[in-house]
């Protein structure tokens, strides 16, 4: 065992025992690939997330896979601490399998935050830090990568009431230019470009319930088409027909409440992908 888990599960171990609220909760998600081809154990991929609040400012867990190289796949943990004015959160996670570090460590005070996302398996353990700046009705977000030392830059304004304007510039790579516009209380419209490509989605609630959303992609002239039913207890389900590629209903709930995934490619719809999961708190 590495000195780096070493330090880590010391450190959860020394947590534990300071614990004054001791709230567990589990997560757990399943996945079959291509459904036709028969169910068994080995074709079943899964992952299950097991989490306990020690206390207001923290919260430490472990990341368990079916599939993958071993059953642990990662410890973590999750703090928040006041620092002079602001706040720091920080998400660390080990992977067991390497016994490597990652996450990322956010600092916000008012308007102001800057988030520094780390790998201690890159050349680079500080790979990148992002600043956003908000104010009344803009934002201001440059990123700056250090493993290829590039800065990308996003500005979001409201042109007007109903009308936002979304601009990212990469130093490398397409810029992207998102216009959002509501054009009453039932419809909405999204047009989004970059320099190869138009894309023009349109949101419409038919009544309380049901919403359907056209999207087209001028370059390709490929449509698809959502519809979206709300179910009552905040849980919706999203059905997404895709001529080009396949037929997608997705079911989500709030919170603990269960969420479910099935996508039926048009080729071979007996090869339908399935997924579904859910969080229980104790």
């Amino acid at each position: 065992m590495s000195s780096v888990l070493r330090a880590f599960l010391l450190t959860l171990a020394l947590s534990l025992t300071q614990a004054r609220d001791f709230s567990p909760s589990v997560g757990f998600n399943l996945r079959h690939d291509k459904l036709g081809s028969g169910v068994n154990v080995d074709s079943l991929k899964g992952d299950l997330s097991l989490e306990s609040k020690i206390n207001d400012d923290l919260s430490v867990g472990a990341n368990l896979e079916h599939g993958g190289d071993g059953p642990l796949k990662s410890l973590f943990a999750k703090v928040s601490r006041k620092f002079g004015d602001g706040k720091v959160d920080a998400a660390l996670a080990v992977s067991v399998a390497e016994s490597a570090v990652d996450g990322q460590l956010t600092y916000a005070e008012g308007s102001n935050e800057i988030v520094a996302s780390f790998d201690s398996r890159a050349d680079d353990v500080l790979e990148t830090v992002e600043y956003t700046r908000k104010g009344d009705g803009w934002s201001f977000k440059p990123r700056f990568s250090m493993k290829d030392r590039r800065l990308d830059l996003e500005a979001e304004t409201d042109v007007t009431d109903n009308t936002k304007l979304n601009v990212n510039v990469a130093q490398e790579g397409d810029s992207v230019l998102t216009l959002s516009h509501d054009v009453d209380s039932s419809t909405h419209v999204k047009v989004t470009t970059n320099t190869r490509n138009l894309n023009l989605e349109i949101e419409r609630n038919l009544d309380d319930n049901n919403s359907i959303r056209p999207a087209f992609d001028v370059g390709a002239k490929h449509l698809s088409l959502a519809w979206v039913r709300k179910l009552g207890d905040d849980r919706k389900l999203t059905a997404t027909v895709d001529p080009s590629n396949s037929v997608d209903l997705e079911l989500d709930g709030e919170g603990d409440d269960w969420s479910a995934k099935l996508s039926a490619p048009w080729s071979n719809p007996r090869d339908v992908d399935v997924s579904f999961g859910k969080k229980f708190s104790f």
